[in-house]
């Protein structure tokens, strides 16, 4: 059994962590929200000493450390949470053992008769195809799908996992299962070759297959770098990352810590929005291009595209900036 008390020590481990892994510079401000299912254009989540907790005042997630642990590495176990708790704040001696504990193993729900439902309900939506003018292909591609009770769009990430954003207001958003990427597993089994482009938002990256149906992308859901660049250790990526966040303050901040982290790495990135030429440099995100300046954007992509499939496969491993 764990120490009560240890267990409300490493919950006082909070500010810390906010600084140190989630690239909040000041607590006594608002910072961006870390729920990945949260597009947070103005930053809406504060700390709160009092009750050891960070909280959006946009979305209404809250968060302890463990709550975010969990967020960030995909551990379900409490015992494995508080452990890598233990590991990152070098208190190594209070480790728990795992293996011979099973009353808090945690099961996966299977979600697929869920998306079978929604998905053939997709019909009754034209969210995506209308307001976001994402190509009908991609529906059936990923199985996306249409909740009507709750008028929310499914993006499944596995069979345990989901993204679900409302299609009549853009503050509502609904997650299951662990925090997964959208399209992770494209990180298996890559070549010199491979380049992926990364963006915040499943729709974002649904905009550029749109525009270009071979195009390798994987989202962020947000900004849930801890599990991309574990992700990518884990599978020994090998190729290049075009990091296309968004075209804010945000983005900016975050693309260029993802990129320092994958120069550690020894992975080649680039920290490239698509879109900072298009509106002079007002459009905020890839979706936005999309649906307001089209043909910018297929211009930029279609270049973009050709420069950097040129990189990984005769300039492997040189850095520069290209656009």
């Amino acid at each position: 059994m764990i120490d009560e008390e240890e267990i409300k020590k490493f919950k006082s481990y909070l500010p810390q962590y906010l600084q140190l892994y989630c690239n909040v510079s000041n607590l006594k401000k608002h910072f961006h929200c870390l729920n990945p299912n949260h597009t947070d254009r103005h930053p809406s989540m504060y700390y709160s000493p009092k009750y050891q907790i960070c909280k959006c005042f946009s979305c209404g997630e809250r968060y302890d450390i463990y709550d975010l642990i969990k967020l960030h590495y995909g551990l379900t176990s409490f015992r494995e949470q508080y452990n890598k708790i233990a590991e990152l704040f070098n208190e190594l001696d209070k480790v728990v053992p795992t293996s011979t504990i099973k009353e808090d193993d945690y099961v996966e729900k299977d979600f697929s008769k869920y998306f079978y439902y929604c998905h053939k309900n997709i019909c009754n939506t034209d969210y995506l195809t209308n307001t976001r003018h994402i190509d009908k292909r991609l529906q059936d591609k990923y199985f996306i799908g249409y909740d009507t009770k709750r008028k929310i769009i499914i993006f499944p990430l596995n069979e345990h996992s989901y993204f679900g954003r409302s299609a009549t207001s853009n503050n509502k958003y609904k997650t299951s299962g662990i925090g997964y990427l959208f399209n992770e597993d494209l990180l298996k089994n890559s070549t010199d070759n491979s380049v992926i482009y990364v963006t915040e938002s499943i729709i974002d990256s649904l905009s550029l297959e749109t525009i270009i149906p071979e195009i390798k992308t994987i989202s962020l859901n947000g900004y849930n770098t801890n599990r991309f660049l574990s992700l990518v250790k884990e599978y020994d990526y090998k190729g290049i990352f075009v990091l296309a966040l968004d075209n804010d303050s945000a983005g900016l901040k975050i693309g260029n810590s993802l990129k320092n982290e994958l120069d550690k790495l020894g992975i080649t990135s680039f920290n490239n929005t698509l879109i900072k030429s298009i509106d002079d440099g007002k459009c905020k995100d890839i979706n936005k291009a999309l649906t307001e300046n089209k043909e910018a954007l297929i211009r930029n992509l279609t270049y973009f595209y050709e420069q950097y499939n040129l990189i990984s496969k005769k300039l492997r491993g040189d850095d520069f900036e290209i656009g």
